[in-house]
């Protein structure tokens, strides 16, 4: 239809240009999401992974080394003995969703197509940002809610049940925290420490490739460089995110992060599972029978998943 056109109401007519519509800004609502969470933006970045169906995310888990590695010579014996230290991990689905409703005078006092999408635009922006703020807070949540994102705050601990599996009663599955203090006494030493501590759990050496930190962490460390040390991430610094570097690693802040807390993660360990056939997916509009209004959905199902929480990492306690 030409633009400026009257628009012809009728069922048909209406839910085809609702449905259309909303399809079309729906494409731009991930980037809208992800592209404004710091923490989604570097996993979208680095590591994100499709899945098409499954009861649940299974990671595969390597706990313990091969025993029978080593050297031999002429007619020596080679060690054969069978080996565990294998196993899995199991991450939940989680499920978001946002409601775009639009009422039956919202429609007639919006008449025209011109008019109805204008309103429609202004709603998917008022559901934007309502699920990005839910899916933010989620992620670093300091407790879990079983129906919700991985908690980064639970899964970087030493103590919790983490996708089905003890931390307490296995070390392996254990993140680096650090229980810290003055930042001026020892902020740099702990994160030196950390830093190490993440990088020597990787057989190929790998460091934490992302940190974030609280505004008043990140302040204490940006405080503490000289100009010529405030290198930063250009594609962080384009998307509207304050960073900084630190040993390569990319450093910004989140005020949804916990008081006092410093996190560093490593790509490699930490992924985004998306389920292919629920990424921001948009249902038809319908018309409840009680009520004068057409209600579509947007929905999307995936989860935070890691496959070696020793290659994550944690200050606690950070103050002045």
């Amino acid at each position: 239809m030409a633009s400026g056109t009257l628009f012809t109401y009728g069922t048909t007519n209406v839910d085809s240009l609702l449905a259309t519509t909303l399809s079309a800004i729906r494409k731009t609502l991930q980037d809208a999401i992800f592209q404004k969470i710091p923490l989604f933006m570097w996993l979208d970045s680095k590591q994100r992974l499709s899945q098409a169906g499954g009861a649940s995310i299974i990671t595969p888990l390597m706990f313990g080394k091969n025993t029978t590695a080593g050297a031999y010579s002429g007619y020596g014996t080679l060690d054969t003995t069978p080996q565990e230290g294998i196993t899995a991990a199991q991450w939940r689905w989680k499920q978001y969703f946002t409601s775009i409703s639009i009422s039956g005078s919202e429609e007639m006092q919006n008449a025209g197509e011109n008019g109805l999408i204008r309103l429609l635009e202004a709603k998917v922006k008022q559901a934007e940002l309502s699920l990005r703020d839910r899916l933010g807070i989620d992620a670093w949540a300091a407790t879990q809610v079983s129906s919700r994102l991985e908690a980064l705050p639970v899964v970087v601990a030493t103590a919790n049940s983490v996708a089905d599996i003890s931390q307490t009663a296995n070390s392996w599955w254990q993140a680096q925290v650090t229980a810290s203090g003055s930042f001026a006494a020892q902020g740099l030493s702990d994160m030196r420490l950390l830093f190490n501590n993440i990088a020597k759990q990787s057989l190929s050496g790998g460091a934490p490739d992302y940190l974030c930190g609280t505004q008043s962490v990140y302040e204490f460390y940006e405080g503490s460089l000289q100009p010529q040390q405030r290198f930063s991430d250009s594609k962080m610094a384009s998307a509207g995110f304050q960073n900084v570097n630190y040993k390569g690693a990319t450093f910004t802040w989140d005020p949804n992060v916990p008081s006092g807390n410093l996190f560093m993660l490593s790509s490699d360990a930490l992924s985004l599972v998306v389920h292919s056939q629920r990424n921001f997916v948009t249902t038809p509009f319908v018309k409840p029978s009680n009520q004068d209004a057409r209600v579509a959905q947007i929905l999307w199902m995936g989860n935070v998943v890691c496959d070696n929480i020793r290659r994550l990492g944690k200050l606690t306690g950070l103050t002045a």
